[in-house]
């Protein structure tokens, strides 16, 4: 082999090598690139999803919100109701005692009837 043939081959092995080289770095620095709008793209997807995910929460706490104000709403006229209830049944209570004790009354005086009779007999003959 000749010194030309060396030097020839050596120059075509340096080129291959920077060739490959270079393809190696441009594959490397396009990998880099993609990965980098990959992650962008993956980011937009995120902030979307979570803006729609917030959105969706924030129409569901509004409906909960109205939902359990309404509910309160409805336990404050419970509540009145209850009270009055609670009054009318303490009215009828109060009723109930009163016609007891007049019912006791009334069976105690119909009790001395008989001996009052007996008794008005017993003057009623005696005079």
């Amino acid at each position: 082999m000749t010194p030309d043939l060396l030097i020839l081959l050596a120059a075509v092995l340096l080129i291959a090598f920077a060739l490959a080289l270079g393809l190696f770095w441009g594959a490397a620095r396009a990998r880099r690139a993609a990965e980098a709008r990959h992650e962008q793209a993956l980011a937009a997807v995120r902030g979307q999803a979570q803006m729609e995910l917030q959105a969706a929460a924030g129409a569901q706490i509004a409906t909960a919100q109205e939902r359990a104000r309404g509910l309160e709403g409805g336990r404050a006229g419970l509540l009145a109701e209850l009270q009055q209830l609670k009054a009318q049944a303490n009215a009828w209570r109060e009723a109930l005692d009163d016609t007891r004790d007049e019912r006791a009354q009334l069976a105690e005086r119909a009790a001395r009837v008989p001996v009052l009779e007996a008794q008005l007999l017993e003057q009623g003959a005696a005079a």
